[in-house]
């Protein structure tokens, strides 16, 4: 599994990267975790970073190509057929549609400063829209971020909020999208210091985030959940997993939150599990997400072994050797007497 979730608006479908034999592909599950469909029926095109529209009937996704450059693309879940939004020239790293549908802002750089070996002398990361009736590209800011990360939507559709470093830390900035405030984005005030992959609540009433909790044994840090409340101004922790605790996603029409952990942390490559947490219980479960379906589609061995050699199968697979070599021991006793 990738390390990016959506949720559509009416909490009916999650979406989610899923790598086959090394290929990154856009799936959708329900939230009980039974596999609907792949986006595309594209091979190896690297999919990843989807967002749904507000309507449920357009999924927005990264392709990466040829060189190592993300493009944007448009997926209609009515006709099936897939739309590429930007072009060669940009790298896009993250995306969201308007509230009304029509435009997609997304954060993006130049494919020669993204590929350029001197860093130093490159651009940066700026904010983009893209009209989707008419094609018209346009370049929102002109920060010249070296990362600019976690974009999205204020629930008025007035701002755009993402992340990027201020004074060496992570910080939350806002960019208005009305015309009469001005073009420079502005730092959110009273917010938790050192928070990473912040998620705004559709009542805009709070953020769910990530941070250090902890440094675990070999000098390895933790990251745990945690939600944070805009008028009271205090964060409570809602996990306590002792690993890596990754994309806090809120659900719109239920009191919940979807969120990954990686089960290996700090190991590579990364094994996530899909989990939720109740917002008034604090009750987590687990999504099992129905992957044997991935791999009758695809047919791929690998797929198939790395599926049946999990904790279960490996934990029988032991017990059936120690019984084996008690089985094998006890004749050669039965022998010798």
């Amino acid at each position: 599994m990738g390390e990016d979730i959506a949720i559509s608006s009416d909490d009916s479908a999650i979406a989610f990267s899923y790598y086959v034999d090394g290929c990154r592909s856009i799936y959708t599950a329900d939230p009980s975790g039974s596999i609907q469909g792949k986006v595309t029926e594209d091979k190896c095109a690297q999919e990843h970073a989807p967002a749904f529209s507000s309507d449920g009937n357009y999924i927005l996704y990264l392709a990466e190509g040829d060189p190592l450059v993300s493009s944007l693309f448009l997926y209609s879940k009515e006709d099936r057929e897939v739309t590429r939004v930007t072009g060669d020239s940009l790298h896009v790293r993250d995306a969201v549609f308007s509230r009304e549908g029509d435009t997609v802002y997304f954060i993006g750089i130049k494919a020669e400063d993204w590929l350029a070996e001197e860093h130093e002398d490159a651009g940066g990361f700026d904010l983009y829209s893209v009209d989707l009736e008419n094609s018209e590209l346009s370049k929102l800011t002109n920060r010249d971020d070296f990362l600019m990360n976690d974009l999205s939507i204020s629930s008025d559709s007035s701002s755009l909020l993402f992340t990027a470093y201020e004074d060496m830390e992570e910080t939350i900035f806002l960019h208005s999208l009305k015309e009469s405030d001005q073009e420079t984005p502005s730092p959110l005030d009273n917010l938790p210091s050192g928070l990473y992959s912040p998620e705004l609540s559709p009542d805009g009433e709070w953020f769910a985030y990530t941070t250090v909790t902890d440094l675990a044994s070999e000098d390895i840090y933790t990251y745990e959940l945690f939600l944070y409340n805009k008028e009271s101004g205090q964060s409570q922790q809602l996990t306590d997993r002792g690993l890596n605790v990754d994309q806090p996603t809120f659900f719109n029409q239920d009191n919940q939150l979807a969120f990954l952990t990686q089960k290996n942390w700090p190991e590579t490559p990364a094994s996530y599990k899909l989990e939720t947490i109740h917002l008034d219980s604090g009750e987590t479960s687990q999504i099992h997400l129905d992957t044997y379906e991935i791999i009758e589609n695809n047919w791929s061995v690998t797929l198939i072994l790395d599926q049946i050699v999990n904790d279960y199968t490996t934990g029988s697979l032991y017990l059936l050797t120690i019984l084996f070599i008690t089985y094998v021991l006890h004749q050669k006793i039965n022998v010798r007497l």
